[in-house]
């Protein structure tokens, strides 16, 4: 898989054109971008940083490729003589999440720049590059396979709305601020409390584990935990 060679420090095909290619075969992804941005960051190329990241919109359909690889797991955990069952867990539970650590350089880099760039009567470019991470936080806060998936893009889309003060109210087409920020807030802690329920998870019947899981994978790991919590609830 393309992303996962682009993720692989131990390849020596040149990055960047590995990244070329990834955007290409993915335009409507915002993903490669923020890669190549923080490739770019660490070789200290803030500028060509920024390039990348404003290159970025428009692309809202951010996909990390989990579910094909989680179809390539479960079939080499069951060619390696592991039962569906046991294959579909290693599967969906081993899921690499290394594209999260650059995402984290970009975003940064960014909240870094922006009192920088407003100093320098840069604010149009702030506002851009601050839209972009919004935008892509929107795009990952949805419902994912992995629960981290969400909570990153939460707190990207908190952090960037934090950041653009009372402009932030135009980029969400008249929705005041504070109101989508009490939004998040209340997201990642109802998250927070079914994640940490071990307890939805231990006291699953048989039965009720397999369909976590095939929800799990059709409708990502929150909906399937909320649908967990509410097999349990009295009746």
């Amino acid at each position: 898989m393309l992303l996962a060679a682009v993720l692989s420090p131990a390849l020596s095909e040149d990055h960047a054109a590995l990244l070329a290619r990834l955007k290409v075969s993915d335009p409507d992804n915002p993903l490669p971008s923020w890669l190549a941005a923080a490739q770019q960051i660490a070789a200290g190329n803030s500028g060509a940083a920024f390039a990348e990241l404003l290159g970025a919109e428009g692309r809202n359909a951010f996909d990390n490729h989990q579910l094909a690889l989680v179809d390539e797991r479960r079939a080499m955990y069951e060619a390696a003589g592991f039962d569906p069952l046991r294959a579909e867990i290693e599967a969906l539970f081993g899921l690499p999440i290394n594209y999260l650590a650059p995402l984290q350089v970009a975003n940064k880099a960014v909240i870094d720049a922006l009192h920088e760039l407003r100093s320098r009567g840069e604010s149009d470019l702030a506002q851009d590059l601050t839209v972009t991470a919004l935008n892509l936080g929107r795009s990952m806060s949805g419902e994912r396979i992995l629960l981290i998936d969400q909570i990153f893009g939460l707190s990207l889309e908190k952090s960037a709305l934090s950041s653009m003060g009372e402009s932030a109210g135009e980029i969400l087409g008249g929705a005041a601020n504070a109101s989508r920020l009490a939004e998040i807030d209340q997201r990642k802690k109802e998250i927070r409390e079914v994640a940490n329920d071990n307890s939805l998870l231990e006291s699953a019947s048989h039965e009720q584990f397999v369909e976590y899981l095939r929800r799990m994978r059709a409708d990502g790991e929150m909906s399937a935990l909320r649908w967990l919590a509410a097999e349990r609830a009295p009746r």
